[in-house]
């Protein structure tokens, strides 16, 4: 759901956005293992809004993913708000609601006879998610968890896929024209599987994932980052802002791993902010968030 080891934690934490003082929207297309018959596809976007005159917020994702024969629809709301904790740290917290629909392409199959297919199988499935997430920050360090879960029934059986994603780093100007920051990355999953016998198990977790990336900003105008996930991809990525308003970025993954974790992936986001003054109805941005300026980092 985010990009390796580029932090785009609109998609997955709803308390990330809070403390935006403007209206935003995101945009992001992942090209994954390029190469490969039926490789991996996904795009998203992300709306948030904050609310005048109050800590709240609210937001809007979407994400469509093409896995092989598997098609991922997901639509969610959420609200966010946050509570100042010390003079310059604060910790938001993030609710949301939605629904996700699972399709597969049965069609496009390839079997020796209809006795390899497994008819008592649900190709399409609906259920909903719900999202929980918690974010700190203050000027010079931030941490957020956030869990992502999808539930349903299939054959009767009530069945669930929580997800765990943890992120925190740090900010830090070496010069003028130079910003520092590091970041950590740890997602846990449950797999989703088609059972088709018994020797399968019903419950299985994909290994606990970890990206390490550092960034570098230049002259308040390009983000330079370069990331390591542990024994499968190293990033390479650029953001440009185009305009005070307007960035554009790029990711480029090398495959290090295994099988197909040895195939290059490429990404391209975009995000753009919508002017403060109109976004809070013409209300004063200070009266609300006095701590904006601060945390503009989190959102490279």
């Amino acid at each position: 759901m985010h990009c390796q080891s580029v932090v785009k934690q609109e998609y997955l934490n709803p308390a990330y956005n809070s403390f935006k003082d403007y209206t935003s929207v995101n945009i992001l297309a992942r090209n994954q293992w390029g190469g490969v018959d039926n490789h991996p596809r996904l795009y998203g976007a992300n709306f948030y809004m904050p609310i005048h005159l109050s800590r709240l917020g609210v937001g809007l994702t979407l994400l469509k993913e093409e896995i092989g024969l598997r098609n991922i629809c997901s639509l969610s709301a959420s609200l966010a708000h946050n509570l100042r904790i010390s003079m310059q740290s604060y910790l938001s917290f993030g609710y949301g609601i939605g629904a996700e629909l699972t399709s597969y392409d049965r069609d496009r199959i390839v079997a020796m006879n209809d006795n390899y297919l497994n008819y008592d199988i649900d190709w399409t499935t609906f259920g909903p998610s719900f999202k929980l997430g918690v974010f700190y920050a203050d000027p010079h360090i931030f941490a957020g968890l956030s869990s992502n879960t999808v539930t349903g029934r299939s054959n009767d059986k009530n069945w669930y896929l929580p997800g765990l994603d943890f992120v925190c780093g740090a900010m830090y100007r070496l010069s003028r024209s130079v910003f520092f920051r590091p970041d950590l990355i740890i997602k846990y999953y449950r797999n989703e599987k088609v059972v088709v016998t018994e020797s399968v198990p019903a419950d299985s977790y994909v290994p606990p994932v970890f990206d390490l990336s550092v960034s570098f900003l230049l002259d308040e105008r390009v983000w330079l980052s370069t990331s390591h996930r542990f024994n499968l991809a190293h990033t390479f990525s650029v953001d440009f802002l185009i305009a005070s308003d307007f960035q554009l970025g790029y990711s480029f993954e090398l495959g290090i791993g295994e099988g197909l974790n040895q195939f290059n992936s490429h990404a391209i986001s975009l995000s753009y902010k919508i002017n403060s003054g109109k976004a809070l109805g013409g209300f004063q941005k200070r009266g609300r968030y006095i701590h904006g300026d601060k945390f503009k980092y989190l959102y490279r």
